[in-house]
C-alpha cells in the first residue's frame, strides 16, 4: 500500500489496479487492515474480479461435475453435498459404472434395492446416464420396486407390509427381537388400524404426509382419537424410515420399554 503524510491527512493510491488514482484520506477515518479505494466502484469491481478468478480455479475435482466451488476454504475440494458423498464411497467422477457401483453395494450390504429416498442423491445420476431410475436399478441386475403401496411386500419374520417402509420398520423390530403384531385395529373400531403395536405402543408410520389431501386429512382425525383415547404413540416420517439414525433414536425407546417390561414379567 503506496502513502505519503501529509500532517494528519494520508495520500493512498487506489487498491484497483485498472485505476491507480491517488485520493487524501484523514487518519483517523483509516484502517490499515482493509485496502483502500477511491470509489465505492472501484472497490466493488476489484472484489468481484477476485471472485471471478478465485471461482475459475476452484472447480469441483469430481471429474464430470462441472459446477464451482463457492468457498474460500483451500480444504474444500467439492461443491456440495452430492460430490462430497460419492468421494466418501470412494467415487472421483460421474459415470454410469460408478452408480451401478452404488446400487449394488447397497443391495449387498441391506439384501434390498434402495429407494429414490434412500439415495436421493444418486437419482440424478441415475436419469442422467440411463435415463430414470428404474433403469438404473434394471442395468444394475436388479427388478425395480413396485410403486409404493402397490402390493405387500414380506418382512423377514413373515408379516406382510403394505410398503417398503412398513417392511424396513418390521425388519428393524425383529432384528431387536420384540415381540409385535402389525395392522392392529384402533379401540374405537371405526376401520382405522396401526401398522405396529408393541406391548402399548402403537407405532405409526405417516409415509404420505403432505402429498395427498386426503391422507393428511385422516391423520389429523387419527391423532384426534389417539389423543383422546391416551394412547401412547409413536409416529415416524418417511424420512425418518430411510435415515438409519434417525430410525434407531424414534425406536430406541419403544425398545428399552420393551425390555424393562418383559425383565419383569420374568
Amino acid at each position: 500500500m503506496g502513502y505519503i503524510w501529509v500532517n494528519r491527512i494520508m495520500k493512498y493510491i487506489c487498491e484497483n489496479p485498472n485505476c491507480n488514482n491517488v485520493f487524501t484520506r484523514n487518519l483517523s477515518e483509516s484502517k490499515a487492515s482493509k485496502l483502500l479505494f477511491c470509489s465505492i466502484s472501484c472497490s466493488t469491481s476489484y472484489y468481484n474480479a477476485i471472485r471471478q478468478n478465485f471461482t475459475l480455479l476452484r472447480k469441483c475435482k469430481i471429474v464430470g461435475c462441472n459446477n464451482f466451488i463457492r468457498t474460500t476454504d483451500l480444504k474444500v475440494n467439492y461443491c456440495g453435498g452430492t460430490c462430497s458423498r460419492l468421494f466418501r464411497r470412494g467415487f472421483t467422477s460421474y459415470s454410469a459404472e460408478s452408480t451401478i457401483k452404488i446400487i449394488q453395494a447397497f443391495f449387498n450390504k441391506y439384501d434390498r434395492i434402495p429407494t429414490r429416498n434412500e439415495l436421493g442423491y444418486l437419482n440424478r445420476l441415475a436419469r442422467r446416464f440411463f435415463g430414470t431410475w428404474n433403469n438404473a436399478i434394471e442395468v444394475s441386475g436388479y427388478d425395480p420396486n413396485p410403486v409404493m403401496f402397490a402390493k405387500h411386500y414380506v418382512a423377514k419374520d413373515g408379516h406382510k407390509c403394505d410398503s417398503m417402509a412398513e417392511k424396513i420398520v418390521d425388519d428393524w423390530i425383529f432384528a431387536k427381537q420384540v415381540e409385535h403384531k402389525v395392522h392392529v385395529p384402533y379401540p374405537w373400531h371405526n376401520g382405522m388400524k396401526c401398522d405396529f403395536l408393541v406391548d402399548d405402543t402403537w407405532i405409526e408410520i405417516f409415509g404420505l404426509e403432505g402429498n395427498s389431501k386426503r391422507y393428511d386429512e385422516l391423520k389429523k382425525k387419527k391423532l384426534e382419537l389417539i389423543k383422546l383415547y391416551n394412547l401412547n404413540l409413536v409416529s415416524i416420517s418417511l424420512k425418518e424410515v430411510y435415515s438409519k439414525t434417525k430410525l434407531d433414536v424414534k425406536l430406541m425407546n419403544v425398545l428399552c420399554n420393551y425390555t424393562y417390561l418383559d425383565y419383569l414379567l420374568k
